[in-house]
């Protein structure tokens, strides 16, 4: 099961309005963190590209 899979399941309806919206201002400040971090390491591309382009046998 991927991460996407078990964000899909949870039922936010447990949470408070207002825990709603504190958790989706972490996600858009995370997210925004992971853009300018991956902006400011190019090196990180080159990286995953390597590793997406490795075949197993």
């Amino acid at each position: 099961m991927t991460g996407k899979d078990v964000l899909g399941k949870l039922d936010l309806s447990v949470l408070s309005t207002e825990q709603q919206e504190k958790l989706r201002q972490f996600k858009i400040k995370t997210r925004i963190d992971n853009e300018k971090y991956l902006n400011s390491h190019p090196e990180v591309e080159v990286l995953i590209g390597d590793f997406l382009r490795f075949e197993v046998y």
